[in-house]
Formats: structure tokens, C-alpha cells, sequence
């Protein structure tokens, strides 16, 4: 008769990954805020249609800064929420 013992799995949470959702939001968003707004120094503001793209991604690009910034704070909270509570230093047994 074979014994049989059971597996242990060893259980680790699944990390969030909003913080490097966050990272890309606002990096994207910070290259089209920076090439649009450096655009309208080295243009002139004759085209209106060419004004009404630089001004789209600047508008688009500090959009996407705010919310990769609010992305990244519910990340670091989704992330403290999933870290297990630490074990109690002195349990007592209240009776």
C-alpha cells in the first residue's frame, strides 16, 4: 500500500502590473507633450490645421501623464493590498 502524502504548492500572489502600466502612460504621454510643445517654437502658427494637431497632442499627451499619475497610485495600493499580513511577533490566545 502506497503512502500517500499531499502536495504542497507553494502560493505566491500575482503582482499587479498597473505600476508598469503607469510608467508607459506617462512616458508616452510625456514624449507627445514634449514634441508638441516644443513644435510651436519652431513653427510658426500659419497652418490651422497643423495648429489644431500640435495643439491634439499636447492636449493628448499631459491627458495621458494624468492618468498614467493616477494609474500609479491605484497600483502601489492594488500592490500593498496584495502583500499577505505579517505573522503576529507575540500571539496570544484570548479565551
Amino acid at each position: 500500500m502506497a503512502i500517500m502524502v499531499p502536495r504542497v504548492t507553494n502560493v505566491t500572489p500575482m503582482q499587479s502590473r498597473l505600476p508598469g502600466t503607469a510608467l508607459t502612460y506617462i512616458t508616452i504621454g510625456a514624449i507627445m507633450a514634449v514634441l508638441a510643445g516644443t513644435s510651436y517654437f519652431f513653427f510658426d502658427g500659419v497652418d490651422s490645421w497643423g495648429g489644431y494637431l500640435r495643439t491634439s497632442f499636447l492636449a493628448l499627451g499631459i491627458i495621458l501623464m494624468m492618468i498614467g499619475f493616477a494609474v500609479g497610485h491605484i497600483g502601489r495600493e492594488a500592490r500593498r493590498a496584495e502583500v499577505p499580513p505579517d505573522a503576529p511577533v507575540n500571539p496570544t490566545m484570548q479565551v
